[in-house]
């Protein structure tokens, strides 16, 4: 029991960091991650919280899930929804705890806040998928399509992200007239990320509470 409980304090742990990184590279205003960069342009379009949309977002990856997987959709895969709602919830907090602080007005403080996201959000996803829980369905997504495709999953991971890219671009210029929710920090981060995230479990190494 007690291990059990590590186990998820670490999970949401990693949840809530990660969720301070998405609301730290909204707050550097030089676009956010991939996965994030949808609901980011839709919370503009409607000035509604961020947090809603990324729930809604992972809720229909879930649904993606279902019908890619069909016969081997598991059950325990349906635990990926109240842990959207929770996510979206985090990153709305999130948002609120930095809106107590001013917005950065020279360009190296935006790259500095970037920087900062970045690591935040590497070192979530770190402590979050090394207790072998439940995946956000963003990743549980990537899985799906892999396996019902035969195809690795970092080829997927890149066709997915580009995706969502493009996506969001194409809503920002449409009703925001400009690239506000995908800029540089959007590609910077898709590129730094993995290799930070990387670079931590050679430092720590795997910390996969679910094994010990």
């Amino acid at each position: 029991m007690k291990h059990r409980i590590k186990r998820i304090i670490i999970y949401l742990m990693g949840l809530f960091i990660l969720s301070l990184g998405v609301a730290v590279s909204v707050k550097s205003g030089l676009g956010v991650t991939s996965v994030n960069s949808i609901p980011y342009a839709l919370s503009l379009i409607f000035s509604a919280d961020m947090g809603v949309f990324t729930a809604g977002l992972y809720i229909l990856f879930v649904l993606i899930q279902a019908l890619l997987l069909r016969r081997k959709f598991q059950k325990r895969y349906l635990l990926e929804i109240p842990c959207s709602v929770l996510f979206g919830g985090m990153v709305d907090l999130s948002n609120v705890l930095l809106t107590l602080f001013p917005d950065p007005s020279h360009y190296i403080l935006r790259l500095m806040l970037l920087a900062v996201s970045i690591l935040l959000v590497a070192l979530g996803v770190y402590l979050y998928c090394g207790t072998n829980l439940i995946p956000l369905p963003g990743d549980g997504v990537i899985i799906a399509v892999a396996d019902k495709c035969k195809i690795k999953f970092h080829t997927v991971k890149i066709l997915f992200d580009c995706t969502l890219v493009v996506i969001s671009a194409a809503i920002s210029l449409i009703f925001l007239h400009g690239l506000v929710s995908v800029r540089e920090g959007t590609v910077i981060s898709s590129l730094l990320i993995g290799a930070v995230v990387g670079a931590l479990t050679k430092i720590f190494g795997n910390h996969s509470t679910a094994r010990e």
